[in-house]
């Protein structure tokens, strides 16, 4: 099995990720590869935006997906790639600085949302007995 990395340089323009991913994708199959893997949504956050990846947010029914899945139906390759979905109305967790709150996914004591997880994942995994002794 051959298997790839499509790296590239995420720009702030969602059409324009999708046009290279698309493209990475097309020049991946054209050489044989089985397993393209594009981590570019885990990795893309400008050192100087810590909210970049929540800003860029794609909704999975959006134009960002279709594009890929349309490449996808294409040919016989399996794309694996994470992607930033929009949150919800909360509530939220700041694992970093234990506060709760609702509404937006944005700390207001940390200024940020990208150490919040949705409450429902911190009571399944921050305040349940596990037990083990």
């Amino acid at each position: 099995m051959r298997v790839a990395a499509g790296q590239f340089a995420v720009t702030a323009q969602w059409q324009t990720n999708a046009q290279i991913c698309v493209e990475l994708m097309r020049q991946a199959a054209e050489c044989g590869v089985s397993l393209l893997v594009l981590p570019e949504a885990l990795l893309a956050r400008a050192d100087n935006d810590p909210d970049m990846s929540v800003k860029s947010a794609q909704a999975l029914d959006g134009g960002f997906m279709q594009q890929l899945l349309a490449e996808s139906r294409s040919n016989d390759l399996t794309t694996i790639l994470t992607l930033h979905v929009p949150s919800g109305e909360g509530p939220w967790y700041c694992v970093w600085c234990s506060a709760h709150y609702g509404g937006d996914k944005y700390c207001a004591s940390c200024g940020t949302g990208i150490y919040s997880i949705e409450e429902s994942s911190w009571q399944l995994n921050y305040c349940c007995d596990i037990g083990l002794e």
